[in-house]
C-alpha cells in the first residue's frame, strides 16, 4: 500500500511515506518550530519515497492527548490532502500508537507523555488492551491507577522521566523503561492497515484532535 502517517503530538515529531515494500521516515526535535517544518517535511518524505498526494491508499496521525499546537498542525496538513485528493485519513490516539508493540509484555504497560505543568499525559494497558481511560494528572495521583505490587513496562517519548519520578514515589514498585522504543509510524502503519482491514470508519469533516486537557483560552474562558 501507499501511505502518509505523522505523529505530532509530542515536541519531537516524526513523518513517513511508505510506497509498497519502501518506507522513508523523517523525525524531527524541532521544538517550536513545528508549524514552519511541518509541510517542507512531508513534501521532503513524499518526494524520496517517490511518491504523489494523489497514489496514496491512505493517510493516519496520532489524534492526541499532546500538543496543543502539534495536534492541530497534523490534523490540519492532512486533512488538506484529504480535501484535494480525497485521500482517507485514519486517527489513533496518540497513547495507543506508543503502546502498540508492547502487547507481547508480561507486564502492565504505561504510555505516557510528558504534559507538562508538572503532570503525565498516560493510559494503562495489559496484553494490548487499554484498562483505564486515558488520564492528565500528576504523579502523585497516577498512583491511585496503579497496584503497587506489580511491575510496570514504561513506553513513550518521556517513559525515562516517568520512571525517573514514579520510582521516587513508589520505591517499592518497578518501573520498566522502554529504551528502544519502537518508532511511532511503524505503529501508524499497523493500526492503519488493521482499521482499513476491518472496515472501520477515517476521520470525518468534523473530527478533530482529542484533548483531555482544556486549553488556555479555555481555561481563561471558564474563569
Amino acid at each position: 500500500m501507499k501511505a502518509l502517517v505523522i505523529d505530532t503530538a509530542a515536541t519531537c515529531i516524526y513523518i513517513a511515506a511508505k510506497n509498497d515494500i519502501n518506507t522513508v521516515t523523517l523525525r524531527l526535535d524541532i521544538g517550536m518550530k513545528q508549524a514552519e517544518k511541518l509541510l517542507p517535511a512531508i513534501d521532503y518524505v513524499m518526494a524520496q519515497a517517490e511518491l504523489k498526494a494523489d497514489e496514496l491508499n491512505y493517510m493516519a496521525l496520532t489524534t492526541g492527548p499532546g500538543s496543543f499546537t502539534g495536534l492541530r498542525l497534523g490534523m490540519s496538513a492532512l486533512k488538506a490532502i484529504n480535501l484535494a485528493h480525497n485521500v482517507p485519513v485514519y486517527g489513533i490516539q496518540t497513547l495507543d500508537a506508543y503502546a502498540h508493540f508492547c502487547s507481547d509484555s508480561i507486564n502492565p504497560v504505561i504510555s505516557v507523555i510528558d504534559a507538562k505543568k508538572d503532570r503525565f499525559y498516560g493510559a494503562i494497558y495489559s496484553h494490548g488492551n487499554r484498562i483505564c481511560e486515558p488520564f492528565d494528572e500528576e504523579p502523585e495521583d497516577i498512583r491511585r491507577h496503579l497496584n503497587v505490587e506489580d511491575s510496570f513496562f514504561v513506553t513513550g517519548p518521556d517513559a525515562e522521566l516517568f520512571c525517573s519520578i514514579m520510582s521516587e514515589l513508589l520505591p517499592a514498585t518497578s518501573f520498566i523503561c522502554d529504551k528502544n522504543r519502537n518508532v511511532t509510524t511503524d505503529a501508524l502503519f499497523e493500526i492503519a492497515e488493521e482499521m482499513i482491514n476491518k472496515n472501520e470508519p477515517p476521520l470525518q469533516d468534523y473530527d478533530g484532535p482529542f484533548y483531555i486537557r482544556k486549553s488556555e483560552a479555555e481555561e481563561k474562558l471558564a474563569k
